[in-house]
């Protein structure tokens, strides 16, 4: 019997689904387990819910959604209500962290506003409704995402195998396209820290790496730290800046 099962949800409108590794839950992962509970994990990438879910024994389930995942997410809770009525459900991700009153009225047992991984214990452990979680100071007591369950996505750049990455959270620029809701707040992980988590997506057999911060370039003189050590590995990467801060 697992304490929860997470879930994440397929997303039909890709042309391949299975190409960017879902960071977030990896994250939670890691950190349930290193708390001490037993975690499952159900990828829907590009498979029918029907396949997947199936003589499933755990106390609780666990979902992330984006908005573009969520009427997914939608069917996926309402087929876990008709086969596990009594197990409760927990939305995470960018869609309950913005809208989390709808996520409850839609029939969600409780919804996590922000980063999960050191709350969504106690969801497990009893809490209902919405769980507002603080921004994690210290990411470097997040441990590393558990890339292991996500060997068979295909991700390339120059035909270099590569998997997703983040080195910090946040973004101190407020562009008109971006969803952010939670103020300015940046936190940086220690240099230490994303050079170890670079070697274990070398042994990994990676190649290459896509930066997910939601801005790469704001310090420069670590960001060029971590920039070498990749090109001593032989690693190629990308990332995401705004143009007015490149030179």
């Amino acid at each position: 019997m697992f304490d929860i099962t997470l879930i994440n949800p397929n997303s039909p409108f890709l042309t391949s689904p299975r190409v960017m590794p879902p960071l977030g839950i990896l994250y939670v992962i890691a950190s349930l387990e290193k708390q001490g509970y037993k975690v499952d994990f159900i990828d829907l990438a590009g498979h029918k819910k029907e396949d997947k879910l199936h003589s499933l024994e755990t106390k609780t389930f666990g979902i992330t959604s984006t908005t573009s995942q969520y009427p997914d997410v939608l069917e996926i809770k309402n087929f876990l209500k008709k086969h596990y009525p009594d197990v409760p459900i927990v939305l995470g991700g960018a869609h309950s962290t913005v809208f989390p009153e709808q996520c409850i009225e839609d029939g969600l047992d409780c919804v996590i506003i922000g980063e999960g991984e050191f709350v969504a214990k106690d969801f497990i452990e009893g809490k209902r409704g919405v769980i507002n979680a603080e921004p994690i100071k210290g990411l470097d007591n997040c441990p590393f995402p558990d890339r292991r369950l996500v060997l068979d996505y295909e991700y390339t750049i120059d035909n270099i195998r590569t998997t997703t990455m983040m080195t910090s959270r946040g973004c101190p620029y407020n562009c008109a396209f971006c969803c952010k809701n939670w103020g300015n707040l940046i936190r940086f992980r220690s240099l230490g820290n994303v050079m170890d988590e670079i070697d274990e997506i070398a042994r990994l057999g990676y190649r290459g790496i896509m930066f997910y911060d939601d801005e790469m370039l704001i310090d420069w003189d670590r960001d060029k730290k971590i920039f070498n050590y990749l090109h001593e590995l032989g690693f190629v990467w990308r990332c995401f800046s705004r143009a007015d801060i490149l030179t």
